[in-house]
């Protein structure tokens, strides 16, 4: 009979689940995430990351209330091919599970998560199951390399039916309902109560025309030019206001744009707003929010107000968040690129929310579609489902623990 390893048997007997994620950027809205994880008894989070040039502008952070940052730096370019110098000694010693966000442009986390699986160590693979518009080579690629490995966290339980049915039968795959912090939201909903909202909104001078809320980087992909067209027709000119939270490079155009179609007193630029109890009064004036490109979590954020969405019907240029959609109840849909259609769709959400207002049912449905999005895309529940799905993945390796003493 083998006698115990000292080393071995006190990693196997260790009460904290020690995790390390890797990942690029910590974005601000991860904050409150890693917050709940790092709050669980019997987890112990390290969180390594390090961007290269060229990544999406993003409020990042690097400072998160029990969790232990680690920067490391980075060689190459985010679009192209980097290079990230992290502690393969360390990870390899120091932790119990390893959570990989599987960026492939990322050599280093290829070649690591690659190395930490075929020496037995406990890796997770992190990311949407197909990434939205992506090249169809290069998924393929990826994602056969994904098979490779047994644990496997995805971004929506929908997510990961999905890729069950598509041959990932025998692996351990958890959508962890990827959303916001439902708890702050719900906090600056509180806070802006129906006196001080009339008073907020008579200092906007919205002239009592309904809003047309857009959230998002000015940039091409996400298509607002579209929503300029459609406020320049017949129908629709001087009807409502489109208010624009964001900036980006296209904002010089998108104005010129809006000048030249003589939509300007139709069209309100309000520039980047990042606190929520700044963003609270536009969401819960707003009749919609209109999203014309590839939505996310503008769409989960949305929905934590009751404001229904318009955005276009194609999945797959879409980020995983799309699953929170029930067409024709909390979202309107239209073909990508389509304006006529998209002047349809914003006609329906309008036509849709004055019929509940009437029948006296808009806040009961209003209720519903805040309480779906928060029971399913929120950072607590995301805290839970990982939490749950990384002591599943160490039970495995304490099993493999047992089995060695």
């Amino acid at each position: 009979m083998e006698a115990d390893h000292p080393e071995t048997r006190e990693k196997c007997d260790e009460r904290s689940i020690r995790v390390a994620f890797v990942g690029n950027v910590v974005a601000n809205y991860r904050k409150p995430f890693f917050e709940a994880l790092a709050a669980k008894p019997d987890l112990s989070v390290s969180v390594f990351y390090g961007h290269a040039p060229g990544v999406v502008s993003l409020r990042k952070v690097d400072k998160i209330s029990g969790v232990k940052m680690r920067p490391v730096a980075v060689w190459g370019t985010e679009r192209l091919m980097a290079w990230q110098f992290l502690p393969l000694a360390e990870l390899s010693r120091d932790f119990d599970v390893i959570v990989y966000y599987s960026n492939p442009r990322y050599i280093s986390t290829v070649l690591f998560a690659t190395l930490h699986l075929l020496r037995g160590k406990s890796v997770v693979l992190n990311n949407h199951y197909k990434t939205a518009g992506r090249p169809r080579l290069s998924e393929w690629v990826r994602l056969k390399w994904t098979k490779a490995f047994p644990n496997i966290l995805v971004y929506t339980r929908q997510e990961a039916d999905r890729m069950r049915q598509d041959g990932f039968r025998k692996h351990r795959i958890e959508g962890w309902g990827n959303g916001l912090d439902s708890a702050s939201i719900q906090s600056a909903i509180e806070h802006w109560n129906e006196d001080a909202l009339r008073t907020w909104a008579e200092r906007q001078n919205f002239a009592g025309r309904p809003i047309l809320l857009s959230v998002g980087r000015l940039i091409d992909r996400n298509q607002f030019h579209l929503i300029a067209e459609v406020l320049a027709s017949s129908d629709f000119r001087s009807k409502f206001l489109w208010c624009i939270i964001g900036d980006g490079p296209m904002e010089s155009s998108l104005k010129q744009l809006v000048r030249e179609l003589g939509v300007d007193q139709s069209v309100r630029f309000c520039g980047p707003i990042h606190d929520e109890l700044d963003l609270a009064p536009w969401f819960l004036t707003s009749k919609m929010l209109v999203h014309p490109g590839p939505i996310g979590l503008a769409l989960i954020h949305a929905f934590n107000y009751g404001l229904p969405v318009v955005t276009h019907d194609n999945r797959r240029m879409h980020n995983p968040e799309f699953d929170a959609v029930r067409q024709n109840a909390n979202a309107f849909l239209f073909t990508p690129g389509n304006k006529a259609e998209l002047m349809r769709a914003i006609g329906r959400c309008s036509y849709y929310i004055d019929a509940l207002t009437k029948s006296g049912s808009y806040e009961a449905w209003r209720q519903d579609v805040i309480e779906k999005v928060r029971t399913n895309f929120s950072t607590e529940i995301m805290a839970a489902r990982t939490a749950e799905f990384i002591r599943d993945v160490a039970d495995d390796q304490t099993h493999r623990c047992d089995a060695r003493l």
